[in-house]
């Protein structure tokens, strides 16, 4: 499956204000933990090859 890349704000994300939906505790734990690591384990469970519609990363995924 091939995947989704993120980054771009949504249409809803450009109209809020700046901070808004901000998690001061969300941020330091994002900061702590290394999510790369999850990212190897859990990475090979995804098919890059399948048709469709681009996929969100795992990591993505995982993390929500």
């Amino acid at each position: 499956m091939a995947v989704k890349r993120t980054g771009q704000p949504s249409f809803v994300e450009a109209l809020m204000p700046k901070g808004a939906g901000a998690n001061a505790a969300l941020d330091r734990l994002a900061g702590l933990v290394k999510w790369y690591r999850f990212e190897k384990l859990i990475g090979h469970l995804r098919d890059e090859g399948s048709p469709g519609r681009p996929g969100y990363p795992v990591l993505v995924l995982f993390r929500a």
